[in-house]
């Protein structure tokens, strides 16, 4: 059965000079396209980044979308594939004498399904039956690390020294070459909530908190309002903070 998608998002500047964080989110006929950014601020232009890359991956849905046929209607995991390739290259080169770099996810909500791609460390979120389940993986050094001591390949004593540089990131839109992310897709079913942030929304929420704020009866836009207002608890510490909150209905609701 199809579903319709309740769509609400907000963005806070946090602590920072500059706001880092860039999103989008398009209906196409019954396909929601949504798409968040996190530009690295370790790198110059982050905020660049982020606006060029959302902005490429919509135009180059809405490019795919006109010109795709009916047999692929349902299924969208070649263009994200592709996708994250053309988009590295793009920000790669976009400035020659400096390099940029950005987090992404790109997702596709279509009668009852949702696909999306991830490269870095914002977050994917399904909450259903009042359990989170974060359905993608951060892609920094401590990816690789947790998978070196699971392997015996370090000791935990060297983890330990190592892990201060555990949040660097290893893959992002700019790196060149990416062959880290996460492709997925899941079913949906009523009442579900996807939440698709920067980490600075869940640097400063818990589980708990995002479960809780959800349950309230009140709109969708006030609980994204909720949450927005519930992380700035830490608001000298916050990084920028950007999310796009979808909620699923029945086609009859």
């Amino acid at each position: 059965m199809s579903k319709k998608f309740n769509l609400t998002s907000g963005t806070f500047i946090g602590g920072r000079k500059y706001q880092e964080d860039f999103y989008d989110a398009k209906y196409h006929n019954d396909i929601l396209l949504c798409a968040l950014c996190d530009g690295m601020g370790g790198l110059k232009k982050g905020d660049i980044a982020s606006q060029a890359t959302v902005k490429k991956f919509i135009l180059d849905f809405e490019t795919y979308y006109l010109n795709m046929g009916l047999s692929k209607e349902n299924s969208f995991d070649d263009f994200l594939l592709d996708e994250i390739d053309i988009l590295d290259d793009y920000i790669s080169t976009l400035y020659q004498s400096e390099k940029l770099g950005t987090t992404f996810i790109g997702a596709i909500f279509k009668d009852s399904s949702l696909q999306f791609v991830s490269v870095g460390d914002s977050d994917i979120l399904l909450i259903r039956n009042n359990m989170v389940k974060k359905l993608n993986r951060n892609h920094n050094y401590f990816l690789d690390l947790n998978r070196k001591l699971s392997s015996h390949q370090i000791t935990k004593e060297q983890y330990d020294v190592l892990k201060k540089d555990g949040k660097k990131l290893i893959s992002f839109i700019g790196k060149g070459n990416i062959n880290l992310m996460d492709l997925e897709e899941l079913d949906l079913y009523d009442e579900d909530y996807i939440l698709i942030c920067s980490d600075g929304l869940t640097n400063n929420l818990n589980y708990n908190e995002i479960t809780h704020i959800l349950n309230k009866n009140s709109t969708l836009a006030l609980k994204k309002d909720a949450l927005i207002e519930k992380s700035k608890k830490n608001v000298a510490k916050q990084d920028n903070t950007s999310l796009i909150l979808v909620k699923v209905l029945n086609d009859a609701e």
